[in-house]
C-alpha cells in the first residue's frame, strides 16, 4: 500500500536478514533461488518465504 503523508504515522520498517553476494556475479544465483523459493511456497507470504530460505541457505 502506498504512504500516506497526511496520515502522519511514520511507517513502519522491518530488518529482514537475507544471504548477500559475496562478489559481482553471484546476483543471479541469488535472484533465481529466491524466485523459485517464493513460486513454489505460494501460501507463505514473501517475508516468511525469505525467512525460511535464508536458514536453509545457511545449513
Amino acid at each position: 500500500r502506498a504512504f500516506d503523508i497526511s496520515n502522519k504515522k511514520k511507517p513502519v520498517w522491518r530488518i529482514i536478514k537475507c544471504p548477500k553476494q559475496g562478489g559481482i556475479v553471484e546476483c543471479g544465483y541469488y535472484v533465481m533461488r529466491f524466485m523459485r523459493d517464493i513460486i513454489l511456497s505460494s501460501n507463505r507470504t514473501i517475508i516468511e518465504v525469505v525467512s525460511i530460505s535464508f536458514y536453509l541457505f545457511e545449513l
